[in-house]
């Protein structure tokens, strides 16, 4: 609205618009391709080449955009440089050409690459110091921070969720392969070590857990299958192992399937999930497309 008023003004004559309804970033806080397409223009100029994209790029991101339902083939050439689009099966791969008497620096986006990462390293014998931003902040009077046990990336994973059980011990979920564990934490007096032990139930993927109705209630992002899951305890040795789908959700990523929430009355389960996770269950459409303009007419605010 800005902007409008500021190219409504007398001394404006002409004004320029540059953007691509492909790249809106932020529709999940109400951006839409729709305020900038919809300005009536007297011309309209595509850009005939990229000057980033290298054809292998460009050619992966024009397939990524085919999926898209109102997707049309604009015509833009890719840059005149070279570029390859590389998929790696394991990080070792990737680390093969660093030398253990140079120094390299290596970035991870998540705690789960960090631990692969390491685990290559480690099995190519290069030497290597991991540092990681610490949280510095201030505590709440009259509280005091401790650690109780440092996870073991390799072993454990990278534990996303965490939840407690009736009798008040945690448990925590990987975002990979790792399953879930269950935490003992150790007396205020430190009489006792914080024990940490694998529960055998064979789920993985966990984002979001909670325990309810005298189950352990699982959300998986990939893993065992994106879905809702019920842990019980099959054969009274107060140990979950027994593992029911109770829904299959389609999606996955950061938009996919996330958590799980005893509802206000204390008598449903309320499952959380992302803009890229179909709904279980026919919807009604109640708004006009939210997203990207009507790019994505399939992204709608609905309700049962």
């Amino acid at each position: 609205m800005a902007c409008r008023r500021l190219v409504t003004g007398e001394k404006c004559r002409w004004a320029w618009l540059v953007g691509d309804p492909y790249q809106v970033l932020f529709s999940w806080a109400g951006a839409s391709a729709s305020y900038f397409m919809g300005w009536r223009a007297e011309k309209q100029h595509i850009m005939p080449r990229s000057y980033r994209c290298a054809p292998a790029i460009m050619q992966v991101g024009e397939r990524c955009l085919q999926r898209l339902p109102d997707y049309w083939d604009r015509g833009i050439a890719p840059a005149d440089h070279d570029g390859v689009v590389e998929e790696s099966a394991n990080y070792a791969d990737d680390l093969e050409d660093l030398r253990p008497d140079e120094d390299t620096l290596v970035i991870a986006r998540t705690n789960r690459n960090v631990y692969s990462i390491k685990a290559a390293l480690e099995a190519m014998g290069v030497p290597y110091r991991y540092t990681k931003q610490k949280h510095s902040g201030p505590t709440v009077e009259g509280f005091r921070v401790e650690r109780l046990f440092v996870v073991p990336g390799g072993e454990l994973g990278s534990w996303v969720a965490l939840t407690t059980d009736a009798r008040g011990r945690l448990i925590a979920g990987d975002q990979g392969g790792r399953g879930l564990v269950r935490i003992t934490p150790a007396p205020l007096d430190g009489s006792q070590p914080t024990v940490v032990e694998r529960i055998p139930a064979p789920i993985t993927g966990a984002q979001g857990l909670l325990w309810a109705f005298d189950a352990l209630y699982v959300v998986c992002n990939g893993g065992t299958g994106s879905g809702l899951y019920r842990v019980t305890d099959s054969d009274g040795d107060d140990m979950p192992d027994k593992v029911e789908r109770l829904r299959t959700l389609h999606g996955g990523g950061e938009h996919g399937p996330h958590n799980v929430l005893l509802s206000p009355d204390g008598k449903r389960l309320v499952v959380i999930a992302g803009n890229h996770t179909k709904p279980p269950f026919e919807v009604r459409d109640v708004t006009p497309p939210q997203t990207m303009g009507g790019i994505r007419p399939n992204q709608r605010r609905t309700e049962g």
